[in-house]
């Protein structure tokens, strides 16, 4: 606190340690934390400006093209492969089928192995 004071005035300062001015409804949506959250996590705040971004986002994400999205679930490739057989899926969700179909295409039923996707 003394090095703050030495650059803000003390008034100023000690407002830094104060609790938050409360928030309002109207200035803020407050989301309780999920089951997985850690213990005792504090509520997340989402601001305005932080839900119109998200909703942009989410708008944009789910305009993604076909090409950029997993054959098996949908969702937008980060570590995409492509099988011999022209589907595209994250690696790691063809990783998991492909250990549970014992090798085989989930999409075409051939054999297949994840060295076989670049």
């Amino acid at each position: 606190r003394k090095c703050l004071e030495s650059w803000v005035p003390a008034h100023q300062a000690a407002m830094h340690h104060d609790t938050p001015p409360p928030i309002h409804d109207e200035q803020a949506s407050f989301t309780q934390p999920s089951a997985a959250s850690p213990p005792g996590g504090p509520l997340l705040c989402t601001a305005p400006e932080q839900v119109n971004r998200r909703k942009q986002l989410q708008h944009l994400l789910s305009a993604a093209p076909a090409e950029f999205t997993c054959t098996l679930d949908g969702a937008l490739l980060a570590d995409p492969v492509r099988s011999p057989y022209g589907h595209v899926f994250e690696r790691a969700n063809l990783s998991h089928v492909l250990a549970e179909n014992d090798g085989t295409c989930p999409i075409t039923g051939q054999p297949l192995t994840l060295e076989q996707c670049p």
